[in-house]
């Protein structure tokens, strides 16, 4: 008889999020890299279309994409994870809030990510983007009533309190947060943030055309859920004026993340050939489930062309990759039977 085995991880789950300020090039590429080794999932805001080439490196760090067409903001999670997926959420009438619905025995957990109009701070209450915002945290309240849990994370363009913002010669500007104080908050979310750090100022936005620095971009939490570390990365990332935050929650009950051991990373697809990367499509495919939430589902057709395709050097080469691989894990998984 195999005995059961005992969760890999406790019941502790890390998230960053962070605005990529659309695409990603090789700097932000390198930093994505980074916080996908580091945490379970990463919530991504001003999230572009991805290129062939960047979505197969998120795959081969073992995460799968859901960013639904149409939408600016998008969740990268563990290809574990998807077991243990209820259901996927979408606001598809602003494109600003999407959600992932965890199930496990009793209890669920909502993580969603969101990104807010540009300068709620200077905006009336009745201006369109104030009325859009109130929007997407109706529907993001909507989405709560599914889960035990709740964790909404991205960059929401709006401070909270008056040393949230300040300029270069030491001067606060930041405001009392009317918009989340009048729906999140009223519902009984919490700022990770000032809950662990306190009064630490936290800055995560910093505006060289205003000579700014703003926190703007917040993980908040509904449930009983314990904020373990939350933190704002120390070094810039060129290319966006936002540095990623990072934090990670330990769930209670019986809910558990354990998954796994993260698979083995694959070869470069930016330094393969046009029939190197076709074959290497095919095994991704084949190794992560199948598929990408992006809206398009991948098909079995493209698997067989790309398996089909000649049998050259470094096709030979790949395929002992993947047969190397494929044997590294069976044996992973064989140790943990033991």
């Amino acid at each position: 008889m195999v005995p059961s085995i005992p969760p890999l991880l406790p019941a502790l789950i890390s998230l960053a999020s962070w605005n990529i300020n659309q695409g990603l090039s090789p700097s932000k590429l390198a930093a994505l890299g980074k916080l996908l080794d580091d945490h379970d999932v990463v919530l991504l805001q001003e999230f572009s279309l991805l290129s062939l080439a960047d979505r197969h490196f998120i795959q081969s760090c073992g995460f799968i994409i859901y960013a639904p067409v149409g939408s600016c903001t998008g969740i990268l999670f563990h290809h574990s994870f998807q077991p243990k997926i209820k259901e996927l959420l979408f606001d598809d009438e602003s494109g600003r809030a999407v959600g992932i619905l965890l199930s496990h025995r009793r209890q669920s957990l909502l993580i969603s990510s969101v990104y807010l109009p540009t300068g709620l701070d200077s905006q009336s209450d009745s201006s369109a983007d104030s009325v859009l915002a109130r929007s997407i945290y109706s529907t993001v309240m909507s989405w709560c009533q599914l889960a035990n849990l709740c964790i909404v994370g991205g960059d929401m363009n709006e401070t909270t309190e008056f040393q949230d913002r300040v300029d270069d010669c030491g001067r606060f500007s930041g405001s009392r947060g009317r918009i989340l104080s009048s729906s999140l908050f009223a519902y009984g979310f919490k700022d990770a943030f000032r809950e662990k750090q306190g009064l630490t100022p936290g800055y995560t936005c910093f505006r060289q055309s205003t000579r700014t620095q703003s926190r703007i971009d917040y993980f908040l939490t509904k449930g009983a859920l314990e904020v373990k570390s939350i933190q704002v990365q120390p070094d810039p990332v060129q290319g966006s004026d936002h540095r990623p935050l990072s934090a990670s929650f330990l769930l209670s009950g019986e809910f558990s993340c354990s998954y796994p051991l993260k698979p083995l990373r694959l070869p470069n697809m930016r330094k393969l050939t046009t029939s190197s990367s076709q074959l290497m499509i095919a095994i991704m495919e084949s190794l992560f489930f199948g598929f990408i939430y992006t809206g398009t589902s991948v098909t079995s057709t493209s698997m067989k062309k790309s398996l089909h395709c000649s049998l050259s050097k470094e096709s030979d080469i790949l395929r002992r990759t993947t047969k190397t691989y494929k044997h590294a894990q069976n044996k992973k998984k064989y140790k943990l039977r033991m």
